[in-house]
């Protein structure tokens, strides 16, 4: 894009429904053109995906919505998730993974970053069956986290639930309401 206005274009021209997509949706009312932040209804889920923020994190997020409150808008905390997601993210994951190195994972193992790696080795343990089972629940997930926030112009979360962690590591050793498991720490981004 060279523009903001091309921008926008290709953003709305991507973000469109499309039928056979049945995670797509229809534009809600705050993406038609002349909406202001007066008339926003926000859905404020600090705690989606079952992975509850850090304090700090919580802190900043909760001085955001005051401002989008103050801005005019009506906030509404919510949290929409009713069963869990990550089980199911992370066996889809991993056996992409696994079927990346589907013939030479032996050969790159020692090249791999050893979180990839476990993640490799895991995906390959699981079974055919279970591979569209997870995708089916995880698109329960997606239609019942749909159904909870449809009435909201704008849903906000934090993006991570912790500000930073060791450097070198896959992530966090330890986060309260967390698997500790690979990104199951990142609910907010997928």
């Amino acid at each position: 894009a060279r523009t903001v206005d091309d921008a926008e274009m290709f953003v709305r021209t991507l973000s469109g429904p499309d039928v056979r997509d049945r995670l797509s949706r229809e534009p809600s009312k705050s993406e038609r053109v002349g909406m202001g932040a007066r008339t926003l209804h926000v859905g404020w889920a600090p705690g989606l995906g079952g992975c509850a923020p850090n304090a700090d994190v919580l802190n900043s997020c909760e001085e955001a919505v005051r401002l989008l409150e103050r801005a005019g808008c009506t906030v509404e905390e919510i949290n929409p998730a009713t069963r869990e997601a990550w089980p199911h993210v992370d066996k889809i994951w991993s056996t992409a993974t696994a079927a990346m190195h589907l013939s030479d994972l032996d050969d790159v193992a020692p090249l791999l970053d050893p979180g990839r790696l476990a993640l490799a080795r895991r995906g390959a343990l699981v079974t055919g069956p279970e591979v569209p089972a997870a995708h089916l629940e995880l698109a329960r997930y997606c239609d019942e986290l749909r159904r909870a926030t449809e009435a909201f112009d704008l849903l906000v979360t934090p993006t991570v639930p912790m500000a930073a962690f060791e450097a070198g590591s896959d992530g966090p050793t330890h986060m309260a309401d967390c698997p500790d498991q690979y990104l199951a720490w990142t609910p907010y981004t997928w």
